[in-house]
């Protein structure tokens, strides 16, 4: 329902502007919804007395993507029924004939928006003021290059490869998750300090500072999450383009106006604050979800009794083996965890700790589970009569394998499946928690004179340096922690054609041969692919592709397995901003301003001790 008001709303404004004519709706009536009689309608124009109607296929059984009028769509009703519904509607809504109804349907919009480019590019750049969509606002970890090649030189920079110990795990047991439900508040006064953000949930509309190196907040586009300081530049710098994949590369510089910069965010009240004092201006505030209640113990039992299988399964520290060691290292489990570590059950036990750490990593996940996804079930003709009866299914259909067996395929409509284990913004606090932690350690590189960012990866940073003192990282093995990924090895190169895609060389520090290690976005490292990929492809140039010969096993229809033998282009690309000079700049960078400066505060604190400490001190229960 939200994605139609959203694709609704932008449609009669843009209908609106195109033919001179003001047209009231929810979202610009000072009364919030239109009624004609008393009945809601999507739009009105007073002058003319017309109606406008903006159908959802699904929703109202459009004709021509449900012809069939015995098809059963939701709630146990089929196309007949809901039309039969709607037609009374109308005729409730106009019984004089006094009114023009105008009708839209969801495909018919989507269609003028697949030909036509000038509506399309206007629909994106249109404030999507629509009410909070929890799956949109469920975003995952940054990644991408900052410098596409970085080489060790002796005596004047060396590169460092640093990962997070156990993210998620750390943030699931220390931060505040929300509780209980939240109060709904729509158009509230834009924020001006930090100290008015509600805990929360929060769809708004910024305006981020120019030239900011590390963009706090990211926006979806284009089936990616994009971090950048201009809405526009991300729209017409940041979209695939086969007939010109270099199209962000260049010195382009951002010339638009701030009204065409501000992005449309939903993020979470500690996103948005952090935003905010690194110099965000919060613009509208269109709708939030207010939490009262509040706790970091939601997950902290679970976390607490893995940790303890994982740790005993782990390989212990060097300082382990002595006495004065191992009491060191049970006290810290204790005092900052609250877990009792026994040193006769430490020895590596790698099954083990893989199921640990499985456990460990997925139990936020399970909060995000999508309720609503295809379900595919081997059926016979009477079961198949009784799914047409389900009040919760729709988008059913079935094909014959053979006599009285079926392949149904069906959904569940979202808001009548009793999903007793989905909580979407405990997964969004996750994630946001996450992006943030991350981004205190690439502030902190950046920062730091002669310092720079080089790839990052959710939990993991590869940065470049002038020596091992200046790594303003300290390294360290527990929950949250940077941690050394190659002490015992030199990085002598690294090299990346975009997200997912790079390669660097290490050398042992005891000395011994050079070894390359690469990794290549949507290929299976085979023999095939080392062969015909080498160093030099991924010096970074976007009209280069190699095709890789690949062997696809999957099902067909029939439930049969078959064997094809395909290809896959590789190509070095990365549209995660404008590639100029071997750095990838933010969307929105202007080439002839300074940076915005990074000034580091106690926000950017990462002391494990000091943040555990802040986070108990926050809980409403």
């Amino acid at each position: 329902m939200q994605n139609q008001s959203k694709l609704a709303i932008k449609f009669l404004n843009y209908y609106a502007k195109e033919n001179g004519i003001e047209i009231l709706h929810r979202n610009n009536s000072a009364g919030g919804e239109v009624k004609v009689n008393n009945i809601s309608v999507d739009g009105y124009e007073i002058a003319t007395s017309k109606i406008f109607e903006v159908n959802g296929c699904r929703w109202h059984a459009c004709p021509k993507c449900y012809p069939r009028g015995n098809t059963v769509i939701f709630d146990g009703k089929n196309a007949d029924e809901i039309r039969g519904r709607d037609a009374a509607r109308l005729k409730r809504l106009n019984p004089q004939g006094t009114y023009e109804i105008i009708t839209f349907w969801e495909c018919e919009i989507e269609e003028m928006l697949r030909k036509d480019k000038v509506m399309k590019k206007e629909f994106s750049l249109m404030p999507d003021d629509s009410p909070i969509n929890l799956r949109s606002a469920l975003q995952g970890g940054r990644c991408g290059p900052m410098k596409l090649a970085l080489n060790r030189i002796p005596g004047q920079q060396i590169i460092k490869h640093f990962d997070i110990v156990s993210l998620y795990p750390f943030i699931c047991a220390f931060f505040q998750l929300p509780k209980m439900h939240p109060i709904i508040k729509t158009k509230s006064e834009p924020y001006q300090r930090v100290e008015d953000v509600p805990f929360g949930i929060i769809k708004a509309k910024v305006l981020p500072p120019i030239n900011q190196k590390l963009p706090v907040l990211g926006v979806k586009k284009h089936s990616m999450l994009l971090f950048g300081n201009c809405n526009r530049c991300m729209e017409n710098y940041g979209q695939p383009d086969p007939k010109n994949p270099a199209r962000n590369v260049g010195k382009i510089s951002c010339k638009c106006t701030d009204e065409q910069r501000s992005l449309v965010v939903t993020t979470t009240s500690e996103e948005l604050k952090f935003a905010m004092r690194c110099g965000y201006v919060v613009e509208e505030v269109y709708h939030s979800l207010e939490y009262a209640h509040t706790s970091n113990k939601i997950f902290l039992p679970y976390i607490q009794d893995f940790l303890v299988l994982k740790t005993h399964a782990s390989l212990p520290p060097p300082s382990f083996n002595t006495p004065e060691g191992k009491k060191n290292f049970v006290d810290l489990h204790k005092k900052l965890y609250g877990i009792t570590i026994d040193p006769d059950k430490c020895a590596y036990n790698p099954g083990q700790r893989f199921i640990a750490k499985i456990f460990l990593n997925s139990a936020w996940g399970r909060f995000s589970y999508l309720a609503n996804a295809s379900e595919k079930d081997v059926i016979n003709y009477n079961e198949y009569a009784e799914l047409t009866k389900d009040e919760q299914i729709y988008d059913l259909t079935a094909i014959e394998i053979e006599e009285n067996v079926l392949m149904a395929t069906y959904k569940k409509d979202v808001n009548l499946v009793n999903a007793s284990s989905t909580s979407l913004p405990i997964s969004i606090f996750v994630t946001s928690y996450a992006r943030l932690w991350l981004l205190r350690f690439l502030r902190q590189i950046e920062a730091t004179p002669g310092c720079s960012v080089g790839y990052l990866d959710t939990d993991s940073v590869l940065c470049s340096c002038p020596s091992d003192d200046q790594v303003p990282i300290v390294s360290g093995d527990g929950l949250g922690s940077m941690m050394d990924e190659h002490p015992d090895e030199i990085i002598v190169s690294y090299k990346s054609g975009g997200a997912k895609n790079y390669m660097c060389t290490y050398r042992p520090k005891d000395g011994g041969r050079s070894r390359i290690v690469k990794k290549i976005r949507g290929l299976t490292a085979t023999a095939a692919t080392e062969r015909l990929i080498g160093p030099m492809d991924f010096d970074y140039d976007p009209a280069k592709t190699i095709p890789i010969p690949t062997t696809n096993i999957g099902p067909s229809k029939d439930l049969n397995l078959y064997t094809t033998e395909t290809s896959k282009n590789y190509r070095t690309i990365c549209l995660k901003g404008i590639v100029w000079d071997n750095t990838v700049y933010e969307f929105g960078h202007r080439f002839d301003e300074p940076d915005y400066p990074i000034i580091l505060t106690e926000d950017d604190d990462t002391d494990i001790e000091r943040m555990i400490q802040k986070q108990n001190a926050l809980q409403t229960v």
